[in-house]
């Protein structure tokens, strides 16, 4: 018996996922104490004569999960809350911050598979930067839309971690 609801079930997935390519990615990630509206960061390291230092960039995330989104072949279409949205499209952060969403299959049965050669985590997450974006006059939730190519991966975390150390936000 599940007692876990299953929106918890799934933060904890999109946690573990941004762990996982976050270790492959060769940065720390860490959980946000207090949430106002983040939920971790990502920062370099980087080695200063052959040793390994905390010095690196750093950016937040904010991290959704849904069985909802609407998946084609160029795009992932998602409906953010009014409020994320707004805080991830401000331009005066310090730090660059960027949505990370989880897309799960409906059937949570299939969320995962595992045997002794694998851990399946199935379908992907996608990430994305809101700043600068244009306000919304919606009261509850705008659409979003990643571009397919825009995979939560360990290329996309040396990106972003690449226009944070230049001062960039893509």
């Amino acid at each position: 018996m599940l007692a876990l609801p299953m929106s918890h079930r799934q933060e904890a997935l999109s946690r573990a996922y941004v762990r996982v390519i976050a270790a492959q990615a060769g940065v720390t990630c860490g959980d946000v104490a207090q949430d106002y509206g983040l939920d971790m960061y990502l920062r370099g390291i980087e080695e200063v004569n052959g040793e390994y230092r905390d010095t690196g960039p750093q950016i937040d995330l904010q991290l959704k999960s849904t069985t909802r989104a609407r998946v084609r072949a160029d795009e992932v279409a998602y409906d953010l809350e009014v409020p994320a949205y707004n805080l991830l499209r401000l331009e005066t952060v310090f730090r660059p911050c960027f949505l990370v969403l989880l897309v799960l299959p409906e059937n949570e049965a299939f969320w995962l598979g595992q045997s002794v050669d694998q851990l399946i985590l199935r379908r992907c997450a996608y990430g994305l930067s809101l700043r600068g974006a244009a306000p919304t006059t919606n009261q509850e939730t705008i659409r979003v839309r990643f571009p397919q190519v825009n995979i939560f991966s360990i290329d996309l975390v040396h990106h972003w971690m690449d226009e944070a150390r230049q001062g960039n936000e893509t």
